[in-house]
């Protein structure tokens, strides 16, 4: 299976396949890791690099849009760059299947210190017009919208992450709901971070139970296959 990543104007830049997958004698898939790249929600892309860290291969695209690679197996790459930001945002996602559910490890960087920000997957993996063509939160079952321990919520409803004294979001959080298979996964889909907080369902209004209000969409990316 490939995950094919394409940028606005509908040119591929890069496919991702799998020519196995590892299975114990259950024949259940174990240790399939998938990561998100995040581009800026909005239209007017700048081109900026950013240092993540890692020894990175930057690939200049006709759309003005910096895409930076790297091939480690479980880190896959996710990169955030909102145009009226004065610093980029950034980070590396991971998404594992475990038995108790998806296991999203990584960070998030270049967001306001202390501050919290919905944190969704949403239904398209389509960035062409920004984080707006990602469509709304997934919710295959048409559920309204709650916080990650409701029952009543969408499977996309990954609530909210906090920025540190530094401005970085450490992830390490289990979702039952998530899946990288069947009726509920989000592998080609968009992950999204919202400027403001999601209120969780709780908000008392209309918009609350559907997108929790958390406002406009800061940055957005396509879950993805990471190079095996």
């Amino acid at each position: 299976p490939g995950v094919i990543i394409e940028t606005g104007n509908n040119r591929p830049i890069r496919h991702h396949y799998r020519s196995h997958h590892h299975h114990h004698h259950s024949g259940q898939p174990v240790n399939i890791a998938y990561g998100a790249e995040i581009l800026t929600s909005n239209t007017g892309f700048q081109t900026r690099g950013a240092d993540i860290g890692y020894e990175l291969y930057q690939q200049q695209l006709p759309s003005g849009v910096t895409y930076l690679h790297q091939g480690h197996v479980v880190s896959p790459q996710m990169m955030m760059m909102p145009t009226f930001q004065e610093q980029p945002v950034y980070g590396l996602i991971n998404f594992e299947e475990t038995s108790k559910g998806v296991h999203i490890t990584g960070h998030i960087d270049g967001l306001e210190p202390g501050t919290s920000h919905g944190f969704h997957i949403h239904e398209f993996g389509d960035v062409s017009l920004g984080c707006t063509t990602a469509g709304a939160h997934f919710n295959p079952f048409k559920r309204a919208h709650g916080g990650p321990n409701d029952i009543e919520r969408h499977v996309g409803d990954l609530g909210n992450v906090t920025a540190d004294a530094n401005g970085v979001v450490n992830l390490n959080i289990i979702d039952p709901m998530v899946s990288l298979y069947g009726d509920r996964s989000i592998v080609g889909r968009a992950i999204v971070i919202h400027a403001m907080p999601d209120d969780l369902g709780r908000g008392g209004n209309e918009e609350s139970l559907k997108t929790g209000n958390a406002g406009a969409r800061l940055a957005c990316g396509i879950i993805g296959f990471t190079k095996s």
